[in-house]
């Protein structure tokens, strides 16, 4: 009987610790899903920032550029 009884013991802490295991897996997961996210989010404000200065300094060019076309003209 104490054999058998030892025997489902570990049996039940086995299963515990493979549990254990795919729980702190699950997190990693997650961990890494979260930090993908916000690199991509991080990624996508970097581009739209760039896009906006991009145009805002195209606009600025081109204001110059009319400003220095009617000084030309005057």
């Amino acid at each position: 009987m104490g054999g058998r009884r030892g025997r489902e013991e570990e049996e039940e802490e086995e299963e515990e610790e493979e549990e254990e295991e795919e729980e702190q897996q699950q997190q990693q997961q997650q961990q890494q899903q979260q930090q993908q996210q916000q690199q991509q989010e991080q990624e996508k404000q970097e581009e739209e920032e760039k896009f906006i200065r991009d145009r805002l300094s195209s606009k600025k060019k081109e204001r110059l550029g009319a400003k220095r076309l009617k000084e030309t003209f005057k």
